[in-house]
């Protein structure tokens, strides 16, 4: 009778063993980026462009990856504000800002061509598992927004 309650153990540990090695298994592979954080913009008037990150259940986003430029298009460093983040311990960079969930940003914009585009580069991480390399979309605004630029600029003054 104990070599039997013996065997069911051994049976019922390797059963075990085996569904998580398999679940194991499935989490090898992570989802491709663009799954994992979906990038979507829309445009609010001409002077603002917002551009949301949706992200799949584990993954966060890095704050301090963030960055915005535009081709024929010119996105106002001074007015950019970026959301505060949660605090994490991360095992890359140490104390860093982060983003669960989701996160939008309103881009501002003081100056717009006849072919303007956004680009947005990010980085985020599968949580305890992997981080994707820098991601970058551009987005193509033509007809959506009016060519202008800002008063100090047709005064002749840079703005940078």
């Amino acid at each position: 009778m104990m070599k039997l309650t013996n065997i069911k153990r051994c049976i019922t540990t390797l059963l075990l063993s085996l569904s998580l090695l398999a679940q194991a298994a499935e989490n090898k592979t992570p989802p491709p980026a663009d799954e994992a954080m979906k990038v979507t913009y829309q445009v609010i008037n001409n002077q603002t462009v917002r551009v949301d990150i949706a992200l799949i259940k584990d993954v966060y986003l890095y704050k301090h990856a963030f960055a915005f430029t535009g081709e024929d298009l010119q996105v106002d460093e001074q007015l950019l504000t970026i959301p505060a983040g949660k605090e994490k311990d991360d095992p890359a960079f140490g104390l860093v800002e982060v983003y669960y969930g989701s996160v939008s940003v309103d881009v501002p914009v003081n100056s717009v061509g006849a072919a303007p585009k956004l680009k947005v580069k990010y980085q985020g991480c599968v949580e305890n598992f992997i981080c994707y390399p820098p991601q970058r979309k551009t987005f193509d605004l033509s007809g959506q927004m009016e060519e202008h630029t800002s008063e100090l600029q047709s005064r002749g003054h840079l703005v940078c």
